[in-house]
């Protein structure tokens, strides 16, 4: 009987090493892991910093071209300003030299 009894002790012992090698594989799997997700959110932070920085040239580009949108209808504004005066001064020279 001491021989039967002693076969699942060993063959406890073999699986509590089986075990304990299992866990030690899992932590070193968790490991990596864990610096994978590290890396992962490092790369994720760097990432939302461009898109932050290009979101804001974008607003910059965005403000620019509208500026020189409204500056080129001013100037289309005042260049037809201009030529009605210029205008309004020929119909008055002619005037003048119809009199």
């Amino acid at each position: 009987m001491t021989n039967n009894s002693t076969l699942p002790i060993s063959e406890l012992e073999t699986k509590i090493i089986r075990l304990g090698e299992v866990k030690r594989n899992l932590e070193g799997e968790l490991t990596k892991l864990k610096i994978e997700l590290s890396t992962v959110y490092q790369l994720n932070n760097e990432l939302n910093n461009q898109v932050s920085a290009l979101s804001e040239e974008l607003n910059e580009l965005k403000a620019t071209q509208l500026l020189r949108e409204n500056g080129q209808q001013n100037m289309a504004i005042s260049t037809k300003q201009r030529i009605n005066e210029l205008v309004k001064e020929i119909d008055d020279c002619l005037l003048l030299l119809n009199r």
